[in-house]
Protein backbone atom coordinates (compact mmCIF):
# COMPACT_ATOMS: atom_id res chain seq x y z
CA UNK A 1 0.00 0.00 0.00
CA UNK A 2 2.97 2.31 0.40
CA UNK A 3 3.26 5.22 2.80
CA UNK A 4 1.19 7.81 0.87
CA UNK A 5 -2.50 8.20 0.02
CA UNK A 6 -4.57 10.55 -2.12
CA UNK A 7 -6.74 13.10 -0.32
CA UNK A 8 -8.86 16.18 -0.93
CA UNK A 9 -7.34 18.67 1.49
CA UNK A 10 -9.07 21.90 2.51
CA UNK A 11 -6.51 24.64 3.24
CA UNK A 12 -8.94 27.57 3.47
CA UNK A 13 -12.34 28.63 2.12
CA UNK A 14 -12.31 27.80 -1.59
CA UNK A 15 -8.81 26.29 -1.44
CA UNK A 16 -9.25 22.53 -1.90
CA UNK A 17 -6.33 20.52 -3.28
CA UNK A 18 -6.22 16.89 -4.40
CA UNK A 19 -2.79 15.67 -3.35
CA UNK A 20 -0.65 12.90 -1.89
CA UNK A 21 -0.41 12.88 1.93
CA UNK A 22 1.18 10.56 4.49
CA UNK A 23 -0.87 7.56 5.60
CA UNK A 24 -1.64 8.10 9.30
CA UNK A 25 -0.29 5.88 12.06
CA UNK A 26 -2.94 4.17 14.18
CA UNK A 27 -3.17 3.66 17.94
CA UNK A 28 -4.03 0.44 19.79
CA UNK A 29 -7.76 1.28 19.59
CA UNK A 30 -7.96 2.35 15.93
CA UNK A 31 -8.19 0.72 12.51
CA UNK A 32 -6.76 1.82 9.18
CA UNK A 33 -9.17 1.66 6.24
CA UNK A 34 -8.15 1.68 2.58
CA UNK A 35 -10.96 3.90 1.31
CA UNK A 36 -12.64 2.63 -1.86
CA UNK A 37 -15.55 5.11 -2.09
CA UNK A 38 -16.07 8.51 -0.46
CA UNK A 39 -18.72 11.19 -0.71
CA UNK A 40 -18.74 14.90 -0.08
CA UNK A 41 -21.90 15.63 1.91
CA UNK A 42 -23.95 18.75 2.56
CA UNK A 43 -21.93 19.71 5.64
CA UNK A 44 -18.69 19.71 3.63
CA UNK A 45 -19.88 22.26 1.06
CA UNK A 46 -20.47 25.31 3.32
CA UNK A 47 -17.22 24.84 5.24
CA UNK A 48 -15.31 24.33 1.98
CA UNK A 49 -16.74 27.14 -0.11
CA UNK A 50 -18.60 29.64 2.12
CA UNK A 51 -18.17 29.86 5.89
CA UNK A 52 -14.97 27.99 6.68
CA UNK A 53 -14.30 25.80 9.70
CA UNK A 54 -15.90 26.15 13.11
CA UNK A 55 -15.13 25.07 16.66
CA UNK A 56 -11.78 23.43 17.32
CA UNK A 57 -11.31 22.25 13.72
CA UNK A 58 -8.14 23.57 12.12
CA UNK A 59 -6.70 23.77 8.61
CA UNK A 60 -5.59 21.78 6.75
CA UNK A 61 -8.54 19.34 6.87
CA UNK A 62 -8.95 16.16 4.82
CA UNK A 63 -12.49 16.14 3.40
CA UNK A 64 -14.79 13.16 3.03
CA UNK A 65 -16.06 11.74 6.31
CA UNK A 66 -18.65 9.41 4.72
CA UNK A 67 -16.79 6.48 3.19
CA UNK A 68 -16.44 2.74 2.74
CA UNK A 69 -13.46 0.52 2.20
CA UNK A 70 -11.37 -2.38 3.45
CA UNK A 71 -9.63 -2.69 6.82
CA UNK A 72 -5.88 -3.01 6.20
CA UNK A 73 -4.52 -2.70 9.76
CA UNK A 74 -5.93 -3.00 13.28
CA UNK A 75 -4.68 -1.84 16.67
CA UNK A 76 -3.79 -4.41 19.33
CA UNK A 77 -6.90 -3.68 21.44
CA UNK A 78 -9.39 -3.77 18.55
CA UNK A 79 -12.02 -6.53 18.84
CA UNK A 80 -14.68 -7.67 16.36
CA UNK A 81 -12.95 -6.13 13.31
CA UNK A 82 -10.38 -7.97 11.23
CA UNK A 83 -7.95 -7.11 8.46
CA UNK A 84 -9.81 -7.68 5.20
CA UNK A 85 -13.24 -6.70 6.57
CA UNK A 86 -15.27 -4.40 4.35
CA UNK A 87 -16.67 -1.47 6.30
CA UNK A 88 -18.93 1.54 5.86
CA UNK A 89 -18.16 4.35 8.27
CA UNK A 90 -20.76 6.49 10.05
CA UNK A 91 -18.43 8.91 11.87
CA UNK A 92 -21.15 10.70 13.84
CA UNK A 93 -22.54 7.50 15.38
CA UNK A 94 -20.09 6.46 18.13
CA UNK A 95 -20.12 2.95 19.57
CA UNK A 96 -19.37 4.25 23.06
CA UNK A 97 -16.38 1.94 23.44
CA UNK A 98 -12.69 2.75 23.38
Amino acid sequence: MGNKMRASVLYNVGDVRYEMVDIPEITDTQVLVNVKYVGICGSDLPRSMVSGLSGNTKYPLILGHEFSGEVVKIGEKVKHINVGDRVAVAPLVPCGKM
